[in-house]
């Protein structure tokens, strides 16, 4: 039985009789609230026009500045308040390193500075990289200064994560 099978129950639906058009249809299940997302998933809309600005300041694209903030955070409320650190140590909303955040005059956990780090980082890795997006995102987390980026195979050679 393949996965179509099961989700129909073993029912072919090419051969199954069609409900008459005076035959009501069955009432569907209906939830008494809306559901609500998560807080965690989603960014202050505030943020947005950062995001937006600090892209066109420093020439990258503003919807890889937003990913790498979501694949460094999650958005998560304890990560960028510096609450929740990762392994290494980095904090905040884009995951900075302490001496990174330094090097870029940025208070990490304060949403706005880390955002404009973000593309000034992004900006500078832009820059080594010739404008490959695939090399300056992969250091963004791996670090800028690996031999493996000048090899052919660099991308088998970065971290799983």
């Amino acid at each position: 039985m393949n996965l179509f099978q099961i989700a129909t129950r073993g029912i072919d639906l090419d051969t199954a009789p069609i409900t008459p058009d005076d035959e009501s249809p069955r009432e569907g299940f209906r939830f008494e609230e809306p559901a609500v997302a998560p807080s965690r998933l989603r960014l202050p809309d505030e943020l947005d026009e950062v995001f937006s600005l600090a892209a066109k300041e420093y020439g990258v694209d503003v919807d890889v500045l937003r990913g790498i903030a979501y694949a460094e955070s999650r958005f998560n409320p304890d990560i960028i308040s510096g609450k929740v650190k990762s392994k290494a140590g980095a904090i905040g909303l884009m995951q900075f390193m302490p001496d990174t955040a330094k090097e870029y005059g940025i208070e990490p956990t304060d949403p706005v500075q880390a955002i404009i780090g973000g593309a000034a980082y992004l900006r500078k890795s832009l820059d080594k990289f010739d404008g490959d997006y695939e090399r300056a995102v992969a250091s963004y987390n791996w670090g800028p200064n690996r031999k493996a980026y000048d090899s052919e195979d660099w991308a088998s050679k970065a971290p799983q994560e």
